[in-house]
């Protein structure tokens, strides 16, 4: 859950370019993944795919958090990754502060997706709040060809 001391580790993480605070909680979360991978190989995807940021905010911030995630995701779990697969075409408002459907309507044509894609993808995002950025992600994806599509995540925020 997103909260005290893991809401302040991902915050240190993606605004200030802590990975030492980022990369003790992907490991574990590598850590989860691979057990249920073992347990439950079909639900191993094939491709993971970060949430895309805006070349303009990357640069801004120096990095993305959802593609340093896949790749040491990618990495652990000896999936591949790519971050040009989905691409963000315009600059969005930024998602906090606004409802469910705020962010379904600041998203709308954000995307495209710039390959052809496996059946099982999963994309790879930081935090969940709403769910508006993964639903719009993995509309497009779904539309381009995948039909298997999961949602990881370091953190989900308490609804």
């Amino acid at each position: 859950m997103y909260q005290f001391p893991l809401n302040r580790m991902i915050g240190h993480y993606k605004y200030r370019r802590q990975l030492a605070f980022g990369h003790p909680l992907i490991n574990l979360f590598g850590d989860h993944l691979a057990s249920h991978l073992e347990s439950s190989p079909e639900h191993r995807p094939d491709l993971l795919i970060p949430s895309p940021m805006h070349k303009k905010r990357r640069r801004q911030r120096g990095f993305n958090q959802a593609d340093d995630i896949a790749e040491q995701l990618s990495k652990r779990l000896g999936i591949p990754w790519s971050s040009t697969t989905l691409e963000r075409v315009r600059v969005a408002p930024r998602q906090s502060g606004l409802n469910r459907r705020q962010r379904m309507d600041n998203l709308k044509g954000v995307v495209r997706v710039n390959r052809r894609l496996p059946a099982k993808v999963a994309i790879i995002d930081d935090v969940m709040t709403t769910g508006a950025t993964a639903r719009i992600l993995a509309r497009e994806l779904r539309s381009a060809g995948a039909s298997d599509i999961q949602i990881w995540v370091l953190a989900r925020t308490p609804n």
